[in-house]
């Protein structure tokens, strides 16, 4: 769960929340490829983009 631009403090929360979650219910983690046309990919991409700049 980890690469160049993770944090290990991110990663760690990450595992603890999916371990705790799993507990109660099912978890899937899929890997969606950015930036390659996927539908609303591009929108999500935008927003995620206006949400971190507080717009």
């Amino acid at each position: 769960m980890q690469n160049q631009h993770s944090s290990p403090e991110n990663c760690q929360l990450l595992q603890t929340l999916l371990s705790k979650l799993s507990k109660q219910c099912r978890v899937n983690l899929q890997w969606i490829p950015s930036h390659c046309g996927t539908p609303g990919n591009e929108t999500a991409g935008r927003l995620t983009k206006e949400g971190a700049a507080g717009e």
